[in-house]
């Protein structure tokens, strides 16, 4: 599992106090608005920094980004990446359809941008990814050989982003300090509340 936590300077932090001083509450407002709308924008931080070296689809970072928020009584939150291994099919592969009858296609998967892997004795079915493992064998319930198969599996998300947390948790960093002027703009202007 791996955890963003985003923080505020201090220098900011009192800009936008000596700001809103005058209204009753409103950095108590401002503050944990401002890290909500980061931790989203964090969630798209990180698949972005996933889809630069991988060529995974975004939706699959989103589905296990969980984003813990910030209230007015506790004004921090975090962004908490967890899960398995990705089935391939999460991958950018080819061929896009099922290849379990007749001329079988070969099936090839590219997990990192830069490499594409061929299964010789790969296969899709029911929208999965599978290879043939060249151990035959028979078994009671069928005692005819076949071939055994493994669902064949690539980076979780937590490996994927965790080579570029650092440049992650800065990029995340950069945009709380200019949310927090957003939202004390939006206060003072009058169009938050």
């Amino acid at each position: 599992m791996k955890q963003f936590k985003v923080s505020v300077s201090n220098t900011a932090l009192s800009r936008a106090e000596s700001a809103l001083e005058e209204l009753p509450r409103a950095f108590q407002k401002a503050l944990p608005r401002a890290i909500n709308r980061t931790l989203i924008s964090g969630r798209v931080i990180a698949s972005k920094a996933a889809a630069e070296k991988f060529s995974v689809k975004p939706s699959e970072v989103k589905k296990v980004c969980r984003i813990i928020k910030a209230s007015n009584k506790k004004p921090e939150g975090e962004l908490r990446l967890s899960g398995s291994n990705l089935p391939l099919r999460s991958f950018a592969h080819t061929p896009r359809s099922e290849n379990t009858t007749g001329a079988r296609r070969k099936v090839s998967v590219s997990i990192s941008r830069s490499r594409r892997e061929v299964l010789n004795k790969g296969f899709k079915w029911r929208g999965r990814i599978f290879e043939r493992t060249g151990i035959r064998k028979a078994t009671k319930a069928n005692p005819r050989v076949h071939e055994t198969i493994k669902k064949r599996y690539g980076p979780s998300v937590v490996a994927m982003v965790g080579n570029q947390a650092e440049k992650v948790q800065d990029r995340m960093n950069e945009m709380l300090q200019t949310r927090l002027d957003h939202e004390v703009n939006a206060i003072l202007e009058g169009k938050a509340k």
